[in-house]
């Protein structure tokens, strides 16, 4: 206890005399740090991935020259459900997507599966996240549109749920 009180009383004498004293310490003692830090190598994992959209690949699909239809800024839904499935298919246990699914996108082509029968889209991408057996979780109070009630019923209905809910 008397050695706390020492160091404390210590460092606050020192830092009434040097005020800089903290910051100048923090600065000559950085190099033997990181030296340190590098014998002690952090585990790392190597089972991650990160998929992100390119500007070529942008600017293709604004162009109509990978899904034969040009679209702007907000991809089709089964784009992302084409992404769910593939991930699915390599082992993916956790998927996030830093994009606003905030409404129904009906003016987005429809897909037509392997049995010829049409899906649109936004169901396509539920549909891939459920049979990958990811939980969802989305937040409606980010959501600013005038449709919302809607979507928030249509997502519920698709199989999205507010929160970690097991299907």
């Amino acid at each position: 206890m008397a050695l706390a009180v020492f160091v404390l009383v210590l460092v606050c004498g020192l830092r009434i005399v040097n005020p800089d004293f903290l910051d100048q310490l923090e600065c000559k003692t950085y190099d033997l740090r990181v030296r340190l830090a590098q014998k002690f190598p952090a585990p790392v994992s190597t089972n991650l991935a990160f998929v992100a959209m390119e500007n070529s690949s942008i600017k293709a699909i604004r162009q109509g020259k990978l899904l034969g239809l040009p679209y702007g800024l907000y991809w089709p839904r089964h784009v992302y459900g084409r992404v769910v499935e593939e991930l699915a298919a390599e082992g993916a246990k956790v998927i996030a997507f830093d994009v606003l699914f905030g409404e129904l996108r009906p003016d987005h082509a429809p897909v037509q599966m392997a049995d010829g029968s049409i899906m649109e889209s936004d169901d396509f991408f539920a549909l891939q996240m459920r049979h990958a057996g990811f939980h969802t979780r989305y937040h409606p109070s980010r959501f600013v549109h005038h449709e919302l009630p809607h979507a928030r019923r249509h997502f519920h209905r698709k199989g999205f749920r507010r929160g970690f809910t097991p299907h």
